[in-house]
This record gives C-alpha cells, sequence and structure tokens, in this order.
C-alpha cells in the first residue's frame, strides 16, 4: 500500500489516483475516535436488551461457571485465599490451572473491577466492549496501512460484526472472543515494529501478547502464532523481492521472536500450571501426550457447509435445524455477507500486494485447517507434527482467522474500487458493476425457483440426523428452514444487487461520497445483523424457540441458579457433614458447587484424566463406586417410591436408598454412607486390570481394603475403633485429626492429583493413588495429625518468570521516553 514502497515500487501509492476527498473535518482527521464513537454506538443499539432492558446471556456455558465462581469470590473476599483446586465436581479438580475460574489474572479488567465496586456493572460488559474493541482494532490496523476512515470501518464491521463473533459473545465464550480481540493488535503492533524498530514498539507487542496469553484461551492463542509465523514469512519473502538486506530481515525475526518470549514470559503464572495440567487432563493424556485424533477433530468443518459463506441458513440454522456438521460447535453459520466477499475479492485482485497476499494465505490456511478429518493429510500431519497442536480440539474455531483474513479484504477491496481508478477505469468499473447487480437479481431468481429442491435435500439430510423427532415437529422444522432459506437468497441477493448499484453510481457520479458511504456500510451492517438477532434472540414462535432455551433471559436468572435454594438444596444443606450426590438426570451440572456441595458429575471441557478413566469405565451406578466417592445422595426427577435397593454384585447386602425428599425432584439417602476419609487395614496392588477393574470384583469392600499401585508391605492391623475428624476443609487445604487403631492406610476420598503434599505430625509424607483415583496415606498406629495442601510448583515458577518479564517490558516502554526527554531537555539547556 502507500507504506510499502519496498515491495511496491513499480505501484503508484493507493491515495494518487484517489476519487475520494481529501480530509474535509474533525471526523476525517480523527479517525480513530471517530470509529470508536461508531462501534461502540452501534454495540449498544444492537445490544439494547442488555444494557437497557436488564436481559443477559442464558446459554448452558453461562450457567456451567457461574456455581464455583460464586464460592471462588467469596472465598477471596471473606478469607483472603485465592482459590486453585474446585472440590466440588469430579470429586475434586484444578480450578485456576484448568482456567476454570482464574480472577483478575488479566490487566484489562482491573479498571472495571474498580469501577465495579463503586457501580453496578452488566455481567455482559466486558463481552459488548471486546466486540467493539474487535472492531476497532482492525480500524487501527487498516489505517495504520493507509486506508481513509471510511474504508477501514467497512474492514471493522466485516470482522466484529460475523456471526462467528457474535455467537461466542451469545454461547457464553467470553474468554475466546477477548482473545479473538488481540488478533487485528497484534497484526497492526507487528507492523509498527518492523517498520520503524523502536524498543518501545517492542514493548507494546509483547504487552499487547502477553494480555492476550492472559485471556486465557490457549487454543486462540496458538492461533495468532500461527497467524504470526505465516505473516513474517510473507513479510521476509516482500522484503527479499525488494532486496532488503538481511540484517534487516533477521532484526524483525528476532523482534517478533523476542516479543513472543516477553509475552509468555508475562503470562508465564498462569501458562505454566496449564500446561502442567494438561497432561493430568482429558487434553493431554494420551500416549501422544495430547487428547486422541478422532476427538481433536470431531467438531470438523465440511466443504458442504461452506455453502453458509453464502446464504446462512443452506444448511439450517442452529440447533436441531442444523444440517451441516456436527453439533454444536458447528451448528451456526460461519457467515461473511456476499457483498463482504465481493469487496475482499476486490481486495484480493487490485490490491495484490504482500498485505493482500497474506490475508489471503490466512484464509486459506484456516480453512483448509478447519476442515479436521475432512481434509486428514494436513490435519493429520499438523496434529502429529506441530508442537502443541495436538492438544485442541474443535478445528472449525480456526475459522475465526478466515473471518479476520476477509474483514481486512474487504476494508482494501472497498478502497479499491472507490480510491484507486482512472477515468477510464472508472468506465469500465461502472459497466461491470451494473452487470454484476443484473446477475446478482438473475441468481436470486434462480435461487428462489430452485426452493423446493433444497427442501427435498434438507428434508432428507434432516431425517438422518433427527430420525427421532415427532412427525409434527419435523413438519415445523423444515417449513421454518425452507423459510429462512428463501428469505435468506432473497436478502443476501439483494444486498450485493444493492451494493454494486451503490459503486456504480457511484463510479457515474450519480451518487455523491458520503450518501455512498452510507449506504455501503448501511448494507453490511443490515446483512449481518439481521443474521445475528437470529443467534441471539429467534423471532417468538419460531422453531428455534421451541427446540431451545432462549438465549437472552434476565439478568436475575443466572444469578438465582447459583444463589436460590430449592427444597432439595434446602434438605442438603441441612446436613453439614462432608458428602458428595449424584444428580441422575443432570450429571453434568455444576450449580450443586455454588452452594459447596460437592457431586460425583459435573462439567469441564478438559476434566481430569483420571476421572474420565472412572466415568468411560461406567462406574457411576457401581455401588463399590459410591463408596469411594463419598456418595450419600441420589437426586432424580424419576420416583422409584420410598425406598430402593441397588444390589452389590458379589455380596448379599445391597445399598439402600430411602426416599427424603418428594417433588419434581426427589431426594434419595443412601445407607450404607461412607465418610469422606477413613482407614483400611489391608491393602492389596492392583492387577493387569488396572486400578478400575478391582470395582468388578465381589471380595473386594472399600470400606476396609484399599487398592495400591504396587503391592504395599509393612504391618497392617484392623482399624475397628479408628476415628477420622476433619478439623479444616478449605479449597487448597485440608487437616484431618486420626487415631488409629493400629498401622493402616488413611483415605481420603478427594481426587488424587501431584500438586497435594501432605505432613503427617508437621512431617513429609507420600500420597498415594488409591483405589483408581482418590488419595491413601500410609500411618502408624496412634495419634496423628495429617494435613494436605495444594502447592503448584509450575505456578511458583510462573510468577517468577512473570515479574521478571513485566519489567523488561517496563523497561522498554519507559525508558526510552525517559531517554527521549533527557535528550530534549539537554538540547534545550544548550
Amino acid at each position: 500500500m502507500a507504506r510499502e514502497k519496498d515491495t511496491d515500487k513499480k505501484k503508484p501509492a493507493m491515495r494518487d489516483r484517489a476519487l475520494e476527498a481529501p480530509p474535509r473535518n474533525w471526523f476525517d482527521f480523527h479517525p480513530r475516535i471517530t470509529i470508536a464513537f461508531i462501534l461502540f454506538g452501534l454495540i449498544l443499539i444492537f445490544y439494547h436488551p442488555l444494557v437497557f432492558q436488564g436481559q443477559t446471556f442464558g446459554s448452558p456455558d453461562s450457567y456451567a461457571p457461574a456455581g464455583f465462581s460464586r464460592i471462588g469470590q467469596d472465598a477471596i473476599d471473606r478469607e483472603h485465599v485465592y482459590p486453585l483446586w474446585n472440590p466440588y465436581i469430579f470429586c475434586g479438580m484444578p480450578s485456576f490451572a484448568s482456567l476454570a475460574f482464574n480472577p483478575y489474572v488479566y490487566p484489562p479488567d482491573w479498571p472495571l473491577v474498580l469501577i465495579g465496586k463503586i457501580l453496578p456493572l452488566h455481567p455482559n460488559m466486558l463481552i459488548l466492549l471486546y466486540q467493539a474493541l474487535a472492531g476497532f482494532f482492525m480500524g487501527l490496523l487498516l489505517v495504520e496501512t493507509g486506508l481513509p476512515i471510511m474504508s477501514s470501518l467497512v474492514g471493522a464491521f466485516v470482522f466484529a460484526y460475523t456471526p462467528n463473533m457474535v455467537a461466542m459473545a451469545a454461547y457464553g465464550h467470553g474468554s475466546k472472543l477477548a482473545t479473538v480481540t488481540f488478533i487485528p493488535l497484534v497484526l497492526w503492533l507487528a507492523e509498527r515494529l518492523f517498520k520503524r524498530a523502536r524498543l518501545q514498539d517492542l514493548g507494546w507487542l509483547a504487552l499487547a501478547l502477553g494480555c492476550q496469553m492472559l485471556r486465557a484461551h490457549v487454543q486462540i492463542v496458538y492461533y495468532t502464532g500461527m497467524m504470526m509465523a505465516l505473516y513474517y514469512i510473507v513479510h521476509a519473502a516482500s522484503l527479499i523481492r525488494a532486496g532488503a538486506r538481511a540484517t534487516k530481515i533477521l532484526r524483525d525475526g528476532l523482534g517478533l521472536a523476542l516479543a513472543y518470549g516477553l509475552a509468555f514470559g508475562l503470562a508465564a503464572f498462569l501458562l505454566l500450571p496449564v500446561k502442567d495440567y494438561q497432561k493430568h487432563s482429558v487434553r493431554g493424556a494420551s500416549a501422544e501426550g495430547g487428547t486422541q485424533l478422532d476427538y481433536a477433530t470431531k467438531w470438523s468443518f465440511s466443504p458442504a457447509e461452506m455453502s453458509t459463506f453464502v446464504v446462512p441458513s443452506a444448511t439450517g440454522f442452529g440447533g436441531a435445524t442444523y444440517v451441516g456438521g456436527v453439533k454444536p460447535f458447528t451448528d451456526y453459520p460461519n457467515y461473511m455477507g456476499l457483498l463482504a466477499l465481493f469487496l475482499a475479492g476486490a481486495g484480493l485482485v487490485l490490491v495484490f500486494d504482500r498485505l493482500s497476499i497474506f490475508a489471503a494465505l490466512l484464509g486459506l490456511m484456516a480453512l483448509l485447517i478447519s476442515f479436521g478429518e475432512n481434509f486428514k493429510p494436513l490435519y493429520n500431519y499438523l496434529f502429529h507434527h506441530l508442537p502443541f497442536f495436538n492438544a485442541f480440539r474443535v478445528p472449525v474455531m480456526i475459522l475465526v482467522l478466515l473471518q479476520f483474513a476477509v474483514g481486512l479484504l474487504a476494508g482494501r477491496g472497498v478502497y479499491a474500487l472507490v480510491g484507486r481508478l482512472t477515468v477510464a477505469e472508472r468506465r469500465v468499473l461502472v459497466r461491470r458493476m451494473w452487470m454484476g447487480s443484473a446477475v446478482a437479481l438473475a441468481a436470486v431468481v434462480l435461487l428462489v425457483v430452485s426452493v423446493p429442491a433444497w427442501t427435498s435435500n434438507y428434508e432428507t439430510l434432516l431425517r438422518q440426523g433427527q430420525a427421532n423427532l415427532p412427525p409434527e415437529a419435523f413438519t415445523i422444522l423444515v417449513a421454518n428452514a425452507r423459510a429462512h432459506y428463501q428469505d435468506d437468497v432473497v436478502k443476501v441477493g439483494l444486498v450485493l444487487a444493492a451494493g454494486l448499484a451503490a459503486l456504480a453510481l457511484l463510479g457515474q457520479g450519480t451518487l455523491p461520497r458520503t450518501p455512498f458511504w452510507m449506504v455501503m456500510c448501511a448494507l453490511l451492517v443490515f446483512d449481518l445483523w439481521r443474521v445475528n438477532y437470529r443467534i441471539i434472540q429467534p423471532p417468538p414462535g419460531e422453531v428455534e424457540m421451541q427446540l431451545r432455551q432462549p438465549l437472552l433471559v434476565p439478568r436475575a436468572q443466572i444469578e438465582s441458579s447459583v444463589s436460590d435454594e430449592d427444597d432439595v438444596v434446602k434438605k442438603l444443606r441441612e446436613d453439614t457433614g462432608l458428602y458428595r450426590v449424584f444428580p441422575l438426570d443432570d450429571f453434568g451440572t455444576n450449580r450443586y458447587s455454588g452452594f459447596a456441595i460437592g457431586s460425583v458429575g459435573g462439567y469441564h471441557p478438559a476434566k481430569p484424566a483420571i476421572y474420565d478413566d472412572v466415568l468411560k469405565a461406567q462406574l457411576q451406578m457401581n455401588p463399590r463406586f459410591w463408596t469411594v466417592a463419598n456418595l450419600k445422595y441420589l437426586i432424580s426427577s424419576r420416583d422409584m417410591g420410598p425406598g430402593f435397593a441397588q444390589p452389590v454384585p458379589g455380596t448379599a447386602t445391597p445399598v439402600i436408598g430411602r426416599r427424603v425428599l418428594q417433588g419434581p425432584l426427589n431426594l434419595y439417602e443412601l445407607a450404607p454412607f461412607q465418610p469422606r476419609a477413613w482407614m483400611v487395614g489391608k491393602a492389596r496392588g492392583q492387577g493387569t486390570g488396572g486400578p478400575l477393574a478391582v470395582y468388578q470384583d465381589s471380595t473386594f469392600d472399600p470400606a476396609r481394603e484399599v487398592v495400591l499401585p504396587e503391592l504395599p508391605t509393612g504391618e497392617m492391623g484392623p482399624q475397628e475403633g479408628s476415628r477420622v475428624k476433619f478439623s479444616r476443609y478449605g479449597l487448597n487445604d485440608i487437616a484431618l485429626d486420626v487415631v488409629a487403631r493400629s498401622p493402616g492406610y488413611l483415605v481420603v476420598s478427594e481426587l488424587y492429583y501431584p500438586d497435594w503434599k501432605a505432613e503427617v505430625d508437621g512431617k513429609p509424607a507420600p500420597i498415594l493413588l488409591a483405589d483408581g483415583f482418590v488419595r491413601a496415606i500410609k500411618l502408624a498406629g496412634g495419634s496423628h495429625k495429617v494435613t494436605m495442601s495444594f502447592r503448584s510448583p509450575a505456578l511458583e515458577r510462573g510468577l517468577r518468570l512473570s515479574l521478571a518479564s513485566a519489567g523488561a517490558i517496563a523497561l522498554l516502554l519507559i525508558v526510552p521516553g525517559l531517554m527521549g526527554l533527557r535528550g530534549r531537555s539537554g538540547g534545550n539547556a544548550a
């Protein structure tokens, strides 16, 4: 572009033949402020139910973390303890290292936290801000590359208002949206570093990358790193082509690498524990050190779904209506706007420079990787050879880079069409735009005529995916999908035709510049937000509303889900002991953690691998598992009568369930019930079938015997009369008073994890893996004080590295400015 003189020497600068008028008013002279004002203003309009009507997003992923967040925040506020462990789901799991709860680690949040102490802020305020910032940073990038305000605004609209971005906000993926927001900012700062090679630019790039890493969506951070590697390759190639010195190429590469190194150091106190937890979670416990390939590629994009790039409802729209791919990550369109795609194509063809080539390669790379299992040669190679790539799932997530590339090219494309034309080129443009508009209208007519054929094909695919739907629901789905498809075809075609006509009218001088930009921006925003509204709030009566809960719910509904006590919670809270519950109808709920009630179930996308093995072995209904897991209550909407008996294979004594509460949810108390910790006087080593095979052994009584990884040695004796009592039960530490009748093992029904350390009477003691997933400590006979505390060496190393990196970045940002002030002072004195 205009500033890329090294790669475009033979091309006139983009501003040389610009039809656009030079800056005339305050808005033209202040493009950044203007872009910010427009984007933030539109966010207030589009999200008015959230901002002004007390609504919030009520997706399942909004409810899932709410429970423990309440307990964790209370621990911070009242006990001044930062939670690193969540004992209320899966018999326990790391909360900080799993990224389930890590408040105050993200510096951009700090001002809002302080404001929130004084003024009530909407819980989705950050999400709304980040969506506007995504567009603002895209605008900054385009202005940096030489585009005027309105062309930059087009690219900002396309990126910020893409339905995928809106779906991130609406479905509780705020960390993903915030991490994506940094993508254009990082590229903008890298551009400035390569052009100016100043230490301050290096510091700002490192700070931006570090903040992106601290926003805790590692997969998007990884994809950003892939983007920057591609960007440097294209940049280096352009320098070589322009005959630049090797020192310039190496300096830019070294600067980018140093920025990433400092950024990783800044975020090390979070990233090192996350990396350490990976090998203990389902994301890293496979033989290859990551997740399994079939699981990682389960949510792959398909070539057929590319039709949604053109018509958003080409494969249905949302939930049960979608026939394009595997739910839930690909059941909404990755629509970018057909007019935006046209402008992006113009940006590639008419401005074929370094940045356009990069954007095209980036979009192609993202699309091919997103295919996952549908393009196995590429994905399998990356999965097996690219470092850490095998830790990620949901290949379709990388399409955000394609959407970024389209926004980047669209801004450049509209400027190329409007601002790089001679009189002769303008005549050709006018003819082609009128022809294109006519073709778009003709395509609309043809597609509308073909709606019955589309409907027949859709109905066939829907029957394959929704075979269990009642006939009347199926009929409604098909009719609804047909109406959406036909409506989309007409509106998409009309938007494209109107956009091309506006370009033609501008070219022939009939439409003035200001009205043209108003029309173009209005078309783009209308095209994207009519799709976004269907994601956020389907019109009343539509089938989406009938088959799933609405996304927009009263704000108090989320808060009450973890604060209002129903009859079951009230009854459970009468029991002040330590126990766990089994929600039979909703095993994946995290709700009970909001009331400090432990559950053998729960939800987390990266659950501990050791507990995932328990679930894969289908031990949930095994009474021996109930004993080890400290299970006391079953919760079910099914009425199993006043009582029931669950047989224990190999014994004559069943587990008895006695109903203690009847209602919409029935509560059953189990007997016998095993406390959270107990002494055993027998032990055995695990057999060849693994530690979980023992649960099918009729001779195994976990109340009296423990299974250890190796055959134990040493004296043990009967434990009748032994006493175990918790003197403290905290989130990061527990303490027990034990009176052991004879030598044996203390079994504690808490998930085994190597970062838990134990002391017996003030001396370190090893914690052993017991019964396949809990903890045990060998004790001598007599009275003992046993403590267990969560200590993360990775967190301690990370804190030291983060402090050092923060200091280095601060020096990069501050020292050059101070030296400049000193230089100016010296010059003035002279």
